[in-house]
């Protein structure tokens, strides 16, 4: 059996070898994005699902102010259009 000692020792060498490798590639590395979005940003309440199931307009009050204006429902949860 593989004592805890050298597990970590072989995750460490794993990591350090990874991190030399060519091509590795840090935050700093990774080129920004020049365009810019076209279009409004919505989400979609299927991610909420929980939280609408227990208080839609709460959740709704709450998503507001992230400047989401836009959404795509997965059901009314009971409420009218």
């Amino acid at each position: 059996m593989t004592s805890r000692r050298d597990f970590l020792t072989t995750m460490a060498a794993g990591v350090g070898a990874a991190a030399t490798r060519p091509g590795w590639a840090l935050a700093a590395d990774v080129p920004e994005v020049k365009t810019a979005l076209n279009g409004p940003v919505g989400l979609q309440l299927y991610s909420l699902r929980e939280q609408l199931k227990k208080d839609v307009p709460g959740t709704l009050a709450k998503v507001r102010p992230m400047g989401i204006r836009e959404v795509e429902t997965a059901g009314l949860w009971k409420q009218t259009a």
